[in-house]
């Protein structure tokens, strides 16, 4: 029963905001936000139905952190009442392949199932249905619906969803759908929405006459009691033995230049950090920035400072989390940067590691490891924004596909020997990203040098075949490009064919036009016989790539 339970919720979605919400929750210091939660309008949001609550705020103000302590809140006031559902979405900036308004609109009715003790009739009849006629995934219809239905199940339902604006960037017509089928649901039915946003007016005026607005902003009491928890830290041995008037004006210094944003105190605590007399210290705080970008410039700048074995890395990390095609693991990046060290290394080297604690030291607190879901990345969106709208890191940039490309050719993988392939993709953790896009960050670089390199990879038959086995992978969700959870030792869940895909399939799929031709010149079939997918022909036409066709 337990199994078919799973089932059932893993066809709804795969997807899981817990861990996000777990790895929010554990960053709030300690008795903030008090000024929204014990406010008279979220009282009021609370204990009413069919109400909206809308909380835009500047970037760094904290909305992140202050919707999961509304989840924390709800979860804890409703703990004992099985009438009341709280179900959350946490929109991002790196996870744009699932945030389709269906995917999101799936996970909440996966929560809403979720805190059922047995899943609901109706739901066990969508399943049922939907296996008989192979369908693999819902319609929006079929979600609306069936939502409608759970949702009767309780006396009110409270929905969370973080950073409308981050899903917003992806995609403008998503998501005014998105929204228009949530009011639907606070219309028609006990439900209550609370959302944050930065201030886009693209989105704010899709709430009027809809929401009670209430600006979210660090106040100072928040952020003195952040500065308190961690001058500790920063006045440290000498300094702290010289300098006993120093804690005020550090306390006054960054609350005035955080002016309302806890990121920006967080950074200045971390850049104050690597001072180690009250001089430089007292120094540091006549000039700290009041704005982001001036922020992040000093960051970087600590970064250059340092040696070249820690500047390095430090460089590479950061392009890696900015231009990946989704978050990345500890693993993954683990791996990305030790062949970074050596692209014409034939095997990985386990000799180029480094340890998670160095590359949190290396990058001047610019990124952030979520211990719940084991993934590294940056401190904020406007990080990435930043990092993009300077063009920061164009070599470091150029290495992904330069890593990419050695990564695959690895001679361990001139083998598509089917049982080991799942012994790869546990020791070569970075195989599983590499194989899915290698393709996109080739045709993003610009040095002419990879073109050969490529080619030599694509002639490979076994290697371009073990790399086929694993993009087709079941192991993997293709809708969202991320590997699926693995409960148990089982075989990679894959195709039986041996060689699904040979080179032309890459060259069409991702475009690869100077590639396809020299492929044809020596005599590669655009429609190779006997293979267990699509065509090259298929994939090309299907994802726009003209000259490719």
């Amino acid at each position: 029963q337990s199994e078919r339970r799973k089932k059932i919720l893993d066809f709804i979605s795969t997807l899981d905001y817990s861990r996000q919400q777990t790895d929010f929750i554990t960053r709030r210091q300690e008795g903030t936000g008090k000024w929204l939660l014990q406010s008279n309008e979220f009282l009021k949001w609370v204990n009413e139905s069919q109400r909206t609550f809308l909380c835009p705020g500047i970037p760094g103000a904290g909305k992140t952190i202050m919707s999961s302590m509304v989840v924390d809140t709800l979860n804890k006031q409703f703990a004992d009442n099985g009438d009341v559902a709280i179900t959350y979405v946490y929109c991002s900036y790196q996870t744009q392949q699932e945030q389709r308004p269906e995917d999101l609109l799936a996970s909440i009715l996966r929560q809403l199932i979720q805190r059922q003790a047995d899943v609901p009739r109706h739901i066990d009849n969508l399943y049922e249905n939907c296996k008989t006629k192979k369908i693999t995934r819902l319609t929006m219809d079929d979600i609306m619906a069936n939502l409608g239905l759970t949702i009767r199940l309780y006396s009110k339902v409270y929905i969370v969803v973080d950073a409308l604006d981050e899903y917003h960037a992806t995609d403008h017509e998503n998501t005014k759908e998105l929204l228009s089928r949530v009011f639907t649901l606070v219309n028609l039915q006990p439900v209550n929405l609370f959302t944050t946003t930065r201030h886009v007016p693209e989105i704010t005026s899709l709430f009027d006459g809809y929401a009670v607005v209430k600006e979210i902003r660090a106040q100072d009491d928040d952020l003195y009691q952040y500065v308190d928890a961690v001058i500790p830290k920063l006045l440290r041995g000498t300094i702290s033995r010289n300098a006993s008037d120093l804690k005020d004006t550090v306390r006054e210094q960054v609350v005035k230049a955080a002016d309302g944003m806890f990121l920006l105190a967080r950074l200045h605590m971390e850049s104050l950090m690597s001072w180690l007399t009250p001089g430089h210290l007292k120094r540091a705080l006549k000039t700290l920035p009041k704005e982001l970008d001036g922020t992040y410039t000093q960051a970087l700048q600590r970064i250059e400072d340092q040696e070249q074995g820690a500047r390095e890395p430090a460089k590479r990390l950061l392009a890696w989390i900015t231009y990946a095609k989704r978050e990345l693991t500890i693993p993954e990046i683990r791996h990305a940067l030790a062949v970074g060290s050596d692209v014409d290394m034939k095997d990985f080297n386990a000799d180029f590691l480094l340890e998670v604690d160095i590359l949190t030291s290396i990058c001047a607190g610019l990124v952030t490891v979520d211990q719940e879901s084991k993934t590294i990345r940056l401190i904020h969106y406007t990080t990435q924004e930043y990092f993009k709208r300077t063009s920061m890191f164009p070599k470091e940039r150029e290495g992904i596909a330069a890593t990419c490309i050695s990564y695959l050719s690895f001679d361990v993988f001139n083998s598509s020997m089917y049982d080991e392939i799942t012994d790869k993709l546990e020791r070569y953790p970075l195989y599983g990203y590499v194989a899915h896009n290698w393709g996109y960050h080739y045709s993003e670089a610009a040095e002419e040098g990879l073109g050969h390199k490529v080619l030599d990879f694509l002639l490979c038959e076994e290697k371009v075949a073990s790399c086929g086995q694993v993009f087709l992978s079941q192991d993997y969700d293709t809708r969202y490009n991320w590997p699926r959870r693995r409960t148990e030792n089982r075989p990679l869940q894959g195709f039986v064919d041996p060689k699904p895909m040979v080179a032309m399939h890459f060259g069409a799929y991702f475009g690869l036009f100077k590639e396809v031709r020299v492929l044809i010149s020596k005599g590669y079939d655009v429609e190779p016989p006997g293979k267990s997918y699509r065509t090259p022909l298929s994939w090309a036409s299907e994802r726009g790539h003209d000259t490719v066709v």
